[in-house]
């Protein structure tokens, strides 16, 4: 792996297309292994720190598919920042004019920051990778100003797994007690963005009786895969993790098993 010009976006153009993983250009099966590659498309809008981000997150993506995800690995590479179109609707029809097609072994990740934008919200998914390569989109600068870098490398780790079908359900949260009333703590990648929980402030436009300042507009799991109830009352949110729960790897591995 490279040192840090991944994180801080300072090296020159025509390095930072091959920046991320050494082997990012693998990909097929070697060794009984099935290769993919996430491909990050930075928007020319983004700043250092939607980079820091969304490198932190490829790096969670890529070492727990090696570690919890029997027969596939990934690699991923960080592309040269352009000026693909970023609205919503003309990213879900263009979006495969934009990337060099790699035949169904890619996830095509597109970072955009715009913190008003509400049409891409903190992201969604275009295509699962499949028959073809798959892409989703994570409004990194929006999360990241909202709600800060925690969640902003959340949010690029929850859509990037969209796009190997793992879905909100799949997520992890505790629900603890504290001092000032019972919390939700630990939000795992897939549940962030869709946390409810009824606190004093519920129905009065503050948070929207949610992890996030976004709530996230898809569906809302009942319950979570740990366990944890869905809107129970709370004091509030005590932070998230990066750690992918079990259940979001095991909907990964049955994807794939479904679709190479």
């Amino acid at each position: 792996m490279p040192g840090g010009d991944a994180g801080d976006g300072t090296a020159p153009p025509e390095r930072r297309a091959a920046l991320g993983n050494a082997d990012a250009a693998r990909v097929g099966t070697v060794s009984g292994v099935d290769y993919l590659t996430l491909v990050v498309h930075v928007h020319e809008n983004c700043e250092r720190g939607d980079v820091r981000a969304a490198t932190a997150a490829a790096r969670t993506v890529v070492e727990g598919m090696g570690d919890r995800v029997d027969g596939y690995g990934l690699s991923w590479t960080l592309a040269v920042p352009t000026a693909w179109p970023a609205d919503r609707a003309t990213l879900r029809r263009e979006w495969q004019s934009v990337v060099d097609s790699r035949g169904g072994d890619a996830v095509h990740l597109f970072l955009v920051n715009a913190p008003g934008d509400y049409g891409n919200g903190y992201g969604h998914r275009i295509e699962r990778v499949g028959d073809g390569d798959g892409a989703t989109v994570a409004n990194v600068g929006a999360a990241r100003y909202w709600d800060g870098p925690a969640v902003a490398r959340n949010i690029v780790v929850h859509e990037t797994l969209h796009a190997f079908d793992a879905d909100h359900r799949d997520g992890t949260v505790a629900y603890e007690k504290g001092d000032d009333g019972p919390a939700y703590a630990d939000v795992s990648p897939m549940a962030t963005a869709y946390v409810r929980y009824a606190g004093p402030e519920c129905g009065r436009g503050v948070r929207a009786c949610a992890d996030t300042t976004w709530p996230g507009t898809g569906r809302l799991p009942e319950a979570f895969s740990g366990g944890t109830p869905n809107g129970e009352p709370a004091a509030g949110v005590r932070g998230h993790t990066d750690r992918v729960a079990d259940a979001a790897w095991g909907s990964v591995r049955t994807w794939l098993d479904g679709v190479r």
